[in-house]
């Protein structure tokens, strides 16, 4: 997860540089260059999100198995209680 991040940070400014650009070449007199600067902007703000998204589902993922792994635990200890006193389940 700690790569998804770093590379969520290198879109961000990624995401900046080609906004700097688009700005630019909306200036320029060449509009070909603005088209395709455009569509980068674009292309960057969809990768952008879709690594936002594949973030969250991850953090969702780890907490979903942090809990079921608690719950495994808490259920391990139970039972170790029950076989420590004699009692079977």
């Amino acid at each position: 997860m700690y790569i998804k991040l770093q590379a969520l940070s290198s879109v961000f400014s990624t995401a900046k540089e080609t906004k700097a650009l688009d700005k630019h070449g909306r200036h320029s007199a060449d509009g070909r260059e603005a088209g395709v600067l455009a569509r980068l902007s674009l292309q960057s703000q969809q990768v952008q999100a879709e690594m936002y998204r594949s973030l969250q589902h991850m953090r969702l993922q780890r907490a979903k198995l942090q809990t079921s792994l608690r719950q495994q635990r808490e259920t391990g200890d139970i039972t170790k209680d029950f076989d420590q006193n004699g009692v079977s389940c």
